[in-house]
C-alpha cells in the first residue's frame, strides 16, 4: 500500500509588497529554488478595478505552481499564494481564509492582517518579508511574527523603488536581516537549515565585509544598520570617529573592529552616534539669527495675502534651530500685524533626534541663549524643564530626511543648513547646495554656517551677508548636469588602481596646459578652427593677424572679420571642404595685415572629425609667403588671378545648383512630413477634446475630494484637540492608569503606571501580561478577564515591593453599549493609610489616658468621699476628724496638681502659653523647687542631695517655670525610685548655658521608649506605686516649657534597673546681665473696710467660701447670679467685690462694667474669680474693671493675700 506524502510546508513565507514590488518579487523568485519545502503567500495592494496579471508574470521567474487563492485553499510546500483583489486574506489550520474588503472602510492593511495570522498559525516556523512600497503596511504585522519567533526579512532602501514600507519596517526594530531581493534566497535557505536568526544575520554580514574593504565594510554595518551612508561623510572626520572608538576598545586594526562591529549591535550603535553632528543650540551665534530676522521680516513684508510661509531647517538634530526660526518669524508676524499660515519642515537623520525635538521639551541650562521675555513668552515650565508652546510647535513638522538621497521640499520661502556640509564630502555638498537651490523661490534666502560656502553654485545667489553666509537666490535656472544629477554612492566606493582616474573625473593639470600652448605657439603655423556654422572655436599662432573686427552689434560668423579678397576665398574653400569632405588649398591670396602690409598667403581648408562623437570642425591654415604682394599686377598675375575668379564663378554656380537639388527634395519631404503631422495633428485634437472630458471629470473629482478633505481636516483637529487633552489630562494625572482592549493589549497609559509595569512608550499594543510589576498582586490578569467576563467592577488594597499602599481598581472599559476593554488604576493610598494608623494609634492612646485620668480623679475623690463619711460620723475622734481634714486637703492638692497639669500642656501644645521673663538668678528657684518635694521624699523614705553654683548663674527666664521644671523632674524621679532610693539634683554652668541635672538610681528607662518618654501620656510600665498616680503629661510639659526658654533637654540611661539622668540646657545671659530687684509696691495708708459681696453661681463653692472669710473676721454678703449680685452690690456698697466670671443672666465682666460706669458706688475694688488663667484672661478681666485675677481652685492662703490688699479683718 502507497502511503501518501504529506505536502504540508516546512514554513511559510509571507511576502508584502506594493509600488514597485512587481521588479522585487521577480528578482527574488528568479534566485529561489523550486523544491524548498516552504510556502510563498505574496500579499499586494491591487486595484479592485482591474484584473491581476501577477500569476502571468511571476510564472516568467518560477517553476513553482502559483496560485489564486480561493476561499479555503490549502497551502502546500514549494507553491506560490497570491491574493485577489478585494479581499482580505488570513491562514488558519492550514488553510487561506477569504474575506470581503468593508467598502466603507477608507484605509486597510492587509499585510498587516495576514502577519498577525501568519504568526498565529506558524509561530517560529513563520517568516515576514517586507519587499518595495509606500505607506507602513506590515511594520505592525511583523511585529507579531518577531514575538512568535519567526524570521523578519526586509529588502534594503537603496534596491527599493519605494522605500516606506521597508523604511517603516526597519524603524520597529524588529527585522532581522535587510537584504537585496536577489540575496533574500541565500538567507531563507541558510535559516532552513539553521533556525537561529541571529548567527545568519552575523553570518551574511560576515559574507558581506570579506568582499568590501575594512572601511567600506564599516559604511555597510551602517547603511543596512540606520540607512545612512556615510561613504558621503569627508574621510577624516569618519577617521577621527572609528580611531577614538578603537582606543576605547582597545583593537589594533580596523578589520578586527568590523568583526567587532557584527558581533555586537551595542557597539554600532555607539559608533552610529559618535558618527551624527548633534551641535545645534538655540539662536546660536546671535549676531547671525539677529540678519536673518532681518530677512524674515523682508519676505514677510513681500508675501501675498493667503499663501504659505515656508521654511526648511535641514540637519535640525534636537529641533533647537527650528524653534529659534519659528519664534523669529512670530516676532515678526506680531510685528507687521498679520495673520501668516507658517509651514516649517524640520528634518534629520536621527530618528531619536526627532522625536525629542516634537516634544519640544529642553533643559534650563539648553535656554542659557534665550532672553528672558521670550522664555516667558514662547516656553512653559514644566516638571521636566520647558516646553515650546503649542502655537509654536504646531508650525514645525520633524521629519526624517536623507539629504543626499532624498527629494527636497518646494516653493521654500527660507532654507537653513549650518555647520552640516563641512563634514560632507565636495560632491555631497554639491549634491546638498543644488538641492536647496531647487527647493528655494526665486528671492529666497540661503542660510548657511559661517564656515560653510557656495562653491560652484556662488553666480546662483547673491550675498546678503557674506560673513554670516546669508544668500538670495537669482534666478530659476536648470543647473549644469555634473550639479542636478544624483550622487552615485556605488562608483564612489568602487577600488580603484593607484593613480589612475576615471575618464571624465580627471582633473586638468594647469602646469602641461600651459606648455602645450607654449608648444602650439611656437610649432603651429597660423589657424582657425570653426564649426560647421563657421563660428570661431579657437585660434593658433598669429592668426588674429588676419581678422578685422568692426563697430557695432558683433555676428558670429568668421567670414565677416576677414577682408572681401580673404573673404571670398576662404568661403570657397569651406564650402568645397564641406562637400568633398577633403583638404582645399588656395595659393596667392592677396592679405593685408595689421601693419597695412599687403602679402600674399597660401591657405587651406581641413576638415577635423572629432574621435568621440559625431560632430566635426574646419581647421583654416593660413601662411604668408616671402614676397610681398606687388603694387600693379603683372599680365600673367592678372590672367591668373581671372582664372581664379572664373574657376570660382563656375563653382558657385555648381554649387547653387546642388542647392536647388537639395531644396527640392527637402519640399518635397517636407510635404509628405506635413501630410503626416496633419494626420498626428488630427489624433491630437481628437485626444485632446478626450483629455478635456477626462479633465472636467478629474475637476468635479477634485471638488468631491476637496470637500471631503475639509471635513477630514476638521475632524482631524477636533480629533487632535481631543488627543492633546487626554495626553495632558493623563500626564497631569497623579493616578496610575493604564488603559487594556479585549485582547489586554494596551492601549494608553500615564507616566506614573510606567514606574510600577515598567513600560515605554513603544509597548503601546502589547499584551500586559508580558511585563513585570512590582504589584503584589498574584491574581491580576485573572482579575482583568473576570472584569471583562463579568463587567462588574473589582478593588482591591494592595502594596507595591517597597511597602507603598495602592487602591487597586479594575473597571470595565464600555464602548457605546458593550465591553470594548479595561481601565486598571492605582491610586496611592499610603498617606491616607499613615494617618489612619496615626489616628488608630491616638485613639488608642486617647482611650489609656481616659483610662488613666478616670483612675487619677477617681483616687482622690475616693479618698474625699471616705472622708466626708468620716467627718460625718458623730462618733469619730478628733483625731481621726483631723486624719479625713487632711485626707481632703491633700486629695484636693492632687487633684488642683493634676488639672494645672492639663491646663499647662494644653496651652503649650496649642502655642497659647505665654512667658514673662526677666534676668533671674537660677539659684534663686532651686530652693522653692527642693521645698515642694522634700515632703514626698521623706514619706518615700528615699534620699535627696542637691548642690547649686557658687556663682551666680543669670538667666532670661521665668522664674516659675523654671521652679515648675524643677518640681516635675524630682516628682518623676521619685515615682520611678523606690523607697531607699538616691535622688540628685544640681545645679551649675559652662560656657554658654545653665545646667539642671536630675539623676536618680531607680528602675531607668528601656532603650526601646527613650525617643518617646517626652510625648505626650507615654508612662513606664516600671512604675512602682499607681497610687501616685500621673498622666503621663509631667515630662511632655517639662519639654514644652525648656524649649520655650530656648533650652533643650536629654535623657540617659543604660537600661533597666539601672536609673536614669535628665540634663536642662538653658542659654546664659549677657555677660553684663544683672537680675531686677523686685519691685516694693507702694501701699496707700488708708482706712481699710471689710464688707465683701460675693457672687458666684455654684451654691457649695459659695457656701464654703463664704463661710471661709468669715470664719477670718470679714462681713460677707452674697448672691447666686450676675443680675442679683449687681443688684446687692449697688444696696449695700460693699468694699470689695469677689465676682465669678462664668455667671447666669450677666456674666462677670458686665457686672465689673456696670460696676465701674456706676458713681454712686465710689473706689470699689473687685476680684474676679474664674477657672481661666492665661494671659489674654488676666488682661480681659483688667480691661473689665477687676483690680485683680484669682485662678480656681482656690488657694485660701492666696485668696486671703490678694483680698488682704484691699479689706482688713
Amino acid at each position: 500500500m502507497e502511503t501518501k506524502r504529506s505536502t504540508a510546508p516546512s514554513y511559510v513565507v509571507g511576502i508584502g509588497a506594493s509600488a514597485g514590488g512587481l521588479e522585487a518579487l521577480e528578482r527574488l523568485f528568479d534566485v529561489i529554488e523550486p523544491e524548498t519545502g516552504m510556502a510563498f503567500v505574496v500579499v499586494q495592494h491591487l486595484s479592485p478595478d482591474f484584473k491581476s496579471l501577477m500569476d502571468e508574470l511571476l510564472a516568467r521567474w518560477t517553476t513553482m505552481p502559483i496560485h489564486r487563492v480561493e476561499d479555503r485553499m490549502e497551502v502546500e510546500a514549494s507553491s506560490v499564494y497570491l491574493i485577489p483583489p478585494k479581499k482580505e486574506m488570513i491562514i488558519s489550520d492550514g488553510r487561506l481564509l477569504l474575506t470581503d474588503k468593508d467598502p466603507a472602510q477608507s484605509l486597510t492593511l492587509p499585510i498587516d492582517h495576514f502577519f498577525r495570522s501568519l504568526a498565529q498559525e506558524m509561530g517560529d516556523r513563520s517568516i515576514a518579508i517586507i519587499l518595495s512600497g509606500t505607506g507602513s503596511d506590515g511594520s505592525r504585522g511583523i511585529e507579531e511574527v518577531h514575538n512568535s519567533g519567526g524570521l523578519v526579512i526586509c529588502q534594503s532602501e537603496e534596491t527599493a523603488k519605494f522605500d516606506g514600507m521597508p523604511r517603516s519596517a526597519r524603524d520597529t526594530g524588529l527585522v532581522d536581516l535587510t537584504l537585496p531581493p536577489e540575496e533574500i534566497a541565500s538567507a531563507l535557505a541558510r535559516y532552513v537549515a539553521n533556525p537561529n536568526r541571529t548567527e545568519v544575520a552575523r553570518a551574511l554580514l560576515k559574507e558581506a565585509a570579506v568582499s568590501d574593504s575594512d572601511l567600506e565594510a564599516v559604511y555597510r554595518l551602517l547603511r543596512d544598520a540606520y540607512g545612512i551612508d556615510f561613504s558621503h561623510y569627508k574621510i577624516n572626520t569618519v577617521s577621527r570617529r572609528i580611531e577614538r572608538r578603537l582606543l576605547l576598545q582597545k583593537i589594533d586594526n580596523l578589520a578586527d573592529y568590523v568583526d567587532w562591529l557584527i558581533d555586537d549591535p551595542a557597539e554600532l550603535s555607539s559608533l552610529y552616534r559618535d558618527l551624527l553632528i548633534g551641535v545645534t543650540q538655540f539662536f546660536r551665534d546671535g549676531e547671525a539669527f539677529d540678519r536673518v530676522s532681518d530677512e524674515i521680516e523682508r519676505l514677510l513684508e513681500r508675501l501675498p495675502d493667503g499663501e504659505e510661509f515656508r521654511v526648511w531647517v535641514a540637519g535640525c538634530g534636537t529641533g533647537e534651530e527650528a524653534y529659534s526660526i519659528a519664534i523669529l518669524i512670530h516676532e515678526k508676524a506680531q510685528k507687521l500685524g498679520r495673520e501668516i499660515n507658517v509651514k516649517i519642515f524640520a528634518t534629520d537623520a536621527h530618528q531619536d533626534s526627532l522625536h525629542f525635538a516634537s516634544h519640544g521639551t529642553y533643559s534650563e541650562d539648553s535656554l542659557a541663549d534665550v532672553y528672558e521675555e521670550r522664555r516667558k513668552t514662547y516656553f512653559v515650565e514644566e516638571t521636566d524643564g520647558f516646553q515650546v508652546i503649542p502655537e509654536i510647535r504646531q508650525w514645525v513638522v520633524f521629519a526624517p530626511h536623507n539629504l543626499i538621497k532624498d527629494a527636497p521640499f518646494t516653493k521654500i520661502d527660507l532654507v537653513t543648513c549650518r555647520n552640516m556640509l563641512i563634514y560632507l564630502q565636495p560632491n555631497a555638498q554639491k549634491k546638498s547646495l543644488s538641492m536647496f537651490h531647487f527647493a528655494l523661490k526665486t528671492g529666497g534666502v540661503l542660510f548657511l554656517g559661517p564656515s560653510e560656502t557656495l562653491g560652484e553654485l556662488g553666480d546662483e545667489f547673491d550675498a546678503i551677508d557674506p560673513h554670516w553666509k546669508l544668500f538670495r537666490k537669482r534666478r530659476d535656472v536648470r543647473l549644469p548636469t555634473d550639479l542636478r544629477l544624483p550622487l552615485s554612492s556605488i562608483e564612489q566606493r568602487l577600488p580603484r588602481p593607484t593613480g589612475v582616474t576615471p575618464a571624465g573625473l580627471r582633473s586638468p593639470d594647469n602646469g602641461l596646459m600651459g606648455i602645450y600652448d607654449a608648444l602650439l605657439d611656437d610649432y603651429m603655423p597660423a589657424a582657425i578652427l570653426i564649426n560647421e556654422s563657421r563660428q570661431m572655436l579657437h585660434l593658433f599662432g598669429n592668426a588674429i593677424e588676419f581678422l578685422n573686427y568692426r563697430t557695432g552689434r558683433p555676428t558670429g560668423d568668421i567670414l565677416d572679420s576677414m577682408d572681401p579678397d580673404l573673404r571670398t576665398a576662404v568661403s570657397a574653400a569651406i564650402h568645397r571642404a564641406m562637400r568633398e569632405r577633403e583638404p582645399i588649398k588656395f595659393r596667392g591670396i592677396p592679405v593685408t595685415l595689421k601693419d597695412d602690409e599687403k602679402r600674399q598667403a597660401d591657405i587651406v581648408v581641413r576638415p577635423v572629425k572629432s574621435s568621440r562623437d559625431r560632430s566635426s570642425a574646419l581647421l583654416i591654415t593660413l601662411e604668408v609667403t616671402g614676397e610681398p604682394a606687388p603694387e600693379q599686377i603683372e599680365l600673367d598675375t592678372s590672367v591668373d588671378m581671372a582664372n581664379v575668379s572664373s574657376q570660382q564663378v563656375t563653382q558657385l554656380e555648381t554649387e547653387l545648383r546642388y542647392a536647388r537639388e537639395n531644396l527640392q527634395a527637402t519640399i518635397e519631404e517636407l510635404e509628405t512630413s506635413n501630410e503626416e503631422l496633419q494626420a498626428t495633428n488630427e489624433e491630437l485634437v481628437a485626444s485632446n477634446e478626450e483629455l478635456q472630458s477626462t479633465n472636467e471629470e478629474l475637476h468635479s473629482v477634485n471638488e468631491e475630494l476637496y470637500t471631503v478633505n475639509a471635513e477630514h481636516q476638521n475632524k482631524i483637529s477636533e480629533l487632535t484637540e481631543l488627543t492633546r487633552d487626554m495626553d495632558n489630562l493623563l500626564l497631569s494625572t497623579d493616578i496610575h492608569t493604564i488603559f487594556l482592549d479585549r485582547n489586554l493589549c494596551i492601549r494608553k497609559f500615564t507616566p506614573k503606571i510606567a514606574e510600577s509595569f515598567n513600560f515605554m512608550t513603544q509597548d503601546i499594543g502589547r499584551r500586559v501580561d508580558c511585563f513585570t510589576h512590582n504589584i503584589r498582586h498574584e491574581s491580576l490578569v485573572e482579575h482583568i478577564e473576570q472584569v471583562l467576563a463579568d463587567e462588574t467592577p473589582l478593588k482591591f488594597e494592595v502594596q507595591d515591593q517597597n511597602d507603598n499602599w495602592f487602591l487597586l481598581r479594575i473597571l470595565p472599559y464600555r464602548s457605546e453599549k458593550h465591553v470594548d476593554g479595561v481601565v486598571l488604576t492605582l491610586t496611592d493610598v499610603s498617606t491616607i493609610k499613615s494617618a489612619n494608623t496615626a489616628l488608630s494609634e491616638s485613639v488608642r492612646r486617647r482611650d489609656e489616658f481616659l483610662a488613666m485620668l478616670s483612675h487619677e480623679l477617681r483616687n482622690p475623690l475616693a479618698a474625699i468621699l471616705n472622708a466626708t463619711y468620716m467627718l460625718e460620723k458623730p462618733e469619730a475622734s478628733q483625731d481621726d476628724r483631723e486624719t479625713a481634714y487632711g485626707v481632703v486637703r491633700r486629695q484636693t492638692q492632687q487633684m488642683a496638681i493634676l488639672m494645672n497639669d492639663l491646663l499647662d500642656v494644653a496651652r503649650v501644645t496649642q502655642g497659647k502659653i505665654e512667658l514673662r521673663r526677666s534676668l533671674i538668678d537660677l539659684r534663686d528657684t532651686i530652693e522653692p523647687a527642693v521645698e515642694a518635694v522634700e515632703a514626698t521624699f521623706r514619706e518615700r523614705q528615699q534620699s535627696f542631695d542637691w548642690r547649686s553654683a557658687d556663682e551666680p548663674v543669670i538667666v532670661l527666664a521665668n522664674a516659675s517655670r523654671l521652679q515648675q521644671i524643677q518640681v516635675n523632674l524630682l516628682t518623676n524621679a521619685s515615682k520611678y525610685t523606690p523607697p531607699g532610693g538616691k535622688i540628685e539634683l544640681e545645679l551649675s554652668s559652662d560656657a554658654e548655658a545653665a545646667l539642671i541635672r536630675v539623676k536618680d538610681n531607680g528602675e531607668g528607662i528601656p532603650e526601646s521608649l527613650q525617643n518617646q518618654v517626652f510625648d505626650l501620656f507615654v508612662q513606664s510600665d516600671a512604675t512602682l506605686d499607681r497610687s501616685q498616680g500621673g498622666m503621663g503629661v509631667g515630662l511632655t510639659l517639662v519639654k514644652s516649657l525648656v524649649e520655650l526658654h530656648g533650652g533643650t533637654i536629654t535623657v540617659h540611661s543604660d537600661g533597666a534597673g539601672t536609673g536614669s539622668e535628665f540634663l536642662v540646657r538653658i542659654p546664659l545671659a549677657g555677660e553684663w546681665a544683672v537680675p531686677d530687684e523686685p519691685s516694693e509696691r507702694s501701699v496707700t495708708e488708708q482706712a481699710l473696710g471689710n464688707k465683701i459681696v460675693l457672687v458666684e453661681d455654684n451654691a457649695d463653692a459659695r457656701k464654703m467660701l463664704q463661710s471661709l472669710l468669715q470664719m477670718e473676721g470679714f462681713e460677707v454678703h452674697s448672691a447666686g447670679n450676675g443680675r442679683s449680685g449687681l443688684d446687692l452690690i449697688e444696696r449695700s456698697k460693699p468694699d470689695l467685690a469677689i465676682v465669678d466670671i462664668g455667671l447666669p443672666e450677666l456674666d462677670g465682666y458686665q457686672v465689673a462694667r456696670s460696676v465701674k460706669n456706676n458713681n454712686h458706688l465710689g473706689r470699689l475694688h473687685m476680684v474676679a474669680l474664674t477657672g481661666y488663667g492665661q494671659q489674654g484672661d488676666r488682661q480681659s478681666s483688667l480691661d473689665a474693671g477687676f483690680d485683680d485675677h484669682i485662678v480656681k481652685p482656690i488657694d485660701p492662703q492666696r485668696l486671703l493675700t490678694v483680698i488682704g490688699k484691699y479689706v482688713k479683718a
